[in-house]
């Protein structure tokens, strides 16, 4: 029921749509192994709902971690070397914050994303981490 209202009610309305690689399958009612169907899901995805799709690659095995646009005709991958060590809970919703950001600065949108895709992998880059009484605590670095 949820997945209803998302296909028909919001995703209509968006500029952009950046589902994780999980978000993504259920979508499409798919599945995902590799970049090339990852970026199959996408551009399917773009075409049904007629918005821009940033599907995240960052769950796919590999030493990069990957995500794919597609916006209108173009079709664009942005990678960045995948991070071992860090927790990266919630890296996807801050990449989705900072293309929004990007955007409502004016940016265009392969610029938004650029400096987006910069953003996150610096942030997963000088992560912070700490013993604390709950045990190791991870943190992404934002500044």
């Amino acid at each position: 029921m949820r997945v209803a209202l998302y296909r028909n009610r919001l995703i209509p309305l968006a500029t952009v749509v950046t589902p994780n690689l999980h978000e993504a399958i259920t979508l499409a009612n798919r599945t995902i192994r590799n970049i090339e169907e990852l970026e199959e899901v996408a551009r399917s995805l773009a075409e049904r709902y007629r918005v821009a799709f940033l599907v995240k690659g960052g769950h796919l095995s590999g030493m990069e971690a990957t995500d794919v646009l597609v916006f209108g005709d173009q079709v664009t991958r942005y990678s960045a070397p995948f991070q071992v060590g860090p927790s990266t809970h919630g890296t996807g919703c801050t990449l989705s914050a900072a293309v929004a950001a990007n955007l409502a600065l004016g940016k265009s949108m392969e610029k938004a994303i650029r400096a987006g895709k910069e953003y996150i992998s610096r942030a997963i880059a000088e992560s912070l981490a700490w013993k604390g009484s709950a045990g190791e605590v991870t943190a992404l670095r934002h500044w």
